[in-house]
């Protein structure tokens, strides 16, 4: 398997986390780099608004994190984890597949 670069953003929502993680993938893109994005907050998107469903909440961050895993087992160059993982548990998962 190849090294990859992983970015595990960390904030309070509305900080501005996924702004900056769209201008790194556009940057990274205008190189030929790979990118994948993984965010729970993508789940909660109906029909362009988001609605967000406290009893879905277990289940989209568990769909985010396979596909995280998909992404690191692929020839994805940079995988960014789009998240708020304000506590250290909420990372942990994700740090343990990128290590």
């Amino acid at each position: 398997m190849s090294k990859k670069t992983i970015i595990i953003t960390r904030a309070v929502p509305g900080s501005g986390k996924t702004t900056i993680t769209n201008c790194i993938v556009s940057e990274l893109k205008k190189n030929s780099i790979t990118v994948a994005i993984h965010s729970t907050d993508e789940y909660f998107i109906v029909k362009e608004k988001y609605i967000f469903e406290i009893d879905k909440l277990g289940n989209y961050h568990e769909k985010n994190l396979n596909r995280f895993k998909k992404s690191i087992d692929s020839n994805i160059d940079v995988i960014i984890c789009d998240n708020t993982n304000i506590a250290p548990w909420q990372t942990e998962p994700y740090t343990k597949l990128a290590r």
